[in-house]
């Protein structure tokens, strides 16, 4: 997996499932339950899934490729507030790259 997908996917999602419709591939990805470092000040439950992002800009072996994307929702048990995890934050922290970046910008389109 790790010479097909950005290194995000492969540390921070679990692979679900994957499905094959007429000539594509879809990838069903989770985010992990994993500290909310960014926000290590404050107290935080996961809250469950946001809504599903697809991404189908790219493809493997002449197939096109969807990849399906549930980021976790957190609560702040303090003040209440959902918060997501900041991917640009988590790039510029472990020095990802520019491909990185952009597949972080998608996801937090929500």
């Amino acid at each position: 997996m790790k010479l097909i997908f950005p290194p995000v996917l492969v540390e921070h999602f679990d692979l679900k499932k994957v499905k094959k419709r007429n000539d594509a591939l879809h990838f069903y990805f989770e985010e992990k339950s994993l500290p909310l470092v960014e926000f290590s000040h404050d107290t935080f439950v996961s809250k469950g899934f946001s809504s599903e992002v697809i991404i189908d800009d790219f493809s493997v072996n002449g197939r096109s490729v969807c990849l399906h994307i549930a980021q976790l929702q957190w609560i702040n048990q303090k003040s209440g507030s959902i918060v997501k995890r900041n991917w640009e934050k988590v790039a510029s922290k472990v020095g990802y790259t520019d491909d990185f970046v952009g597949f972080s910008r998608e996801i937090n389109l929500f």
